[in-house]
């Protein structure tokens, strides 16, 4: 007892564990971000070019996100609240951590299409007139693979419609033939 309180009464409430998981997990978070930042920019200052910095400019905030939806998953499991509070939080949990890595990615490869581009190579198929095309091809790419994340973090079932779509994409082909 220090202070006039119980401390091993108050950890015994799990709703004072799962707030003291998600602060940790934020202060986790904000160092391991800060831990890993900083190597990161270490090893890359050797580098010519300045798109290694960009990217690691763009992974700060995923990385602290995840170290603290990562926490708040861990307090759900703490709190074992009844069916369907469960599947709901973790739910949400999951798709933050999608759209929160939906932007990241959008961001990653807007940033390595303009390299590529800029690049003084003429060889390259990713020249400033080519690069809204491929723009949108890596945009389409990122959302639909976070859009089928998305569905899985909700557990729908997904098989029916990749066939139902692979059929269509069949038909449509031999339509354009």
């Amino acid at each position: 007892m220090l202070w006039g309180i119980d401390f091993a009464a108050l950890w015994a409430n799990v709703w004072v564990k799962a707030v003291v998981i998600n602060l940790g997990a934020a202060v986790v978070g904000f160092i391991f971000d800060k831990v890993v930042a900083r190597v990161l920019v270490m090893l890359t200052s050797k580098t010519r070019t300045d798109i290694d910095d960009k990217i690691i400019a763009v992974l700060h905030k995923p990385i602290f996100w995840s170290v603290t939806l990562g926490g708040a998953w861990w307090a759900i499991h703490v709190l074992a609240l009844p069916r369907p509070a469960p599947f709901i939080l973790f739910g949400i949990v999951k798709t933050a951590a999608v759209f929160i890595w939906i932007r990241a990615f959008l961001n990653i490869g807007t940033i390595f299409l303009t390299w590529i581009a800029e690049a003084q190579d003429k060889l390259s198929i990713v020249q400033p007139r080519t690069l809204p095309l491929f723009d949108i091809a890596v945009k389409v790419v990122v959302v639909g693979g976070g859009t089928y994340a998305m569905l899985l973090a909700w557990d729908i079932n997904v098989t029916g419609w990749l066939a139902s779509a692979g059929i269509l994409g069949l038909a449509i082909g031999f339509a354009a033939k």
